[in-house]
């Protein structure tokens, strides 16, 4: 769910407290490096972040984390950071310095589509005053970290079989990968009626990793209607996988 970006009361920038802002607008919101507060006076003179670092960055379940370190020079003793997904910014952090101008960040965001992403923090100086006030410094003493990380995804496998005689499609699917089980299994019937518009159900969940249906159609002379059943699989923590289908079977009894 997206959160609001929100600035630290004075009483929890003075105490070095971090806020992060999870799923930051992408319209509307803050920009990134806005000039509201920038200073270009003494204040913020010989300001630079001079050290930013990144101690992990990795996504599970659909939501990217990570953190490092940072260092700021005199007379700044904070720092701004930006924190962007594939380039759109997704969260915010104004953060307290401690007593050698030097801190660390955390950041998290969700959700996080399966594949490949970049992540990228930039970090400005700041001031922050004894009342709480931040001045941002000259973007010139700027930093920045980037990585890539990736977010595991569920994978699905189907076998089915018609029994002869039947009208009917046995399926059986696996789900594998991602953030593990349970799986739940969505469902769908495909049917190719002979010299007709195809036909497609809605979807339908369910637990069971097996399921069977009635042949829609069926035409008792050659060329044959053909059935058949796709599937895909979404993990404990709701990521989808890719659409595999079984193998299309004649719907008329007696046909292999």
């Amino acid at each position: 769910m997206k959160r609001e970006l929100r600035r630290s009361a004075p009483y929890a920038l003075l105490a070095g407290m971090m806020l992060v802002a999870c799923g930051a607008p992408e319209e509307g919101g803050l920009a990134p490096s806005e000039d509201v507060g920038t200073k270009g006076s003494a204040i913020c003179s010989g300001s630079s972040v001079s050290a930013l670092s990144l101690a992990g960055f990795s996504s599970w379940g659909g939501e990217a984390a990570g953190s490092g370190n940072w260092t700021v020079t005199y007379p700044a003793n904070g720092v701004h950071v930006d924190y962007y997904i594939d380039g759109t910014l997704r969260g915010s952090s104004d953060i307290q310095g401690d007593a050698n101008r030097s801190g660390t960040w955390n950041f998290s965001y969700s959700p996080v589509n399966c594949g490949s992403h970049s992540f990228q923090a930039k970090a400005y100086p700041i001031t922050i005053n004894s009342t709480g006030t931040i001045d941002r410094c000259p973007t010139s003493g700027t930093k920045t970290v980037t990585t890539s990380f990736s977010q595991s995804c569920p994978t699905a496998s189907i076998s089915c079989s018609r029994p002869v005689n039947t009208h009917i499609l046995n399926c059986t699917g696996t789900g594998s990968g991602g953030s593990g089980g349970p799986y739940t299994y969505h469902w769908q019937v495909y049917a190719q009626p002979y010299n007709e518009p195809s036909y497609y159900s809605s979807w339908y969940p369910s637990s069971s990793s097996t399921t069977s249906i009635t042949c829609p159609y069926h035409n008792w002379d050659p060329p044959y209607d053909l059935g058949r059943i796709s599937l895909k699989v979404s993990d404990s923590s709701g990521l989808m996988s890719g659409v595999v289908t079984g193998e299309a079977f004649p719907c008329i009894a007696g046909i292999l």
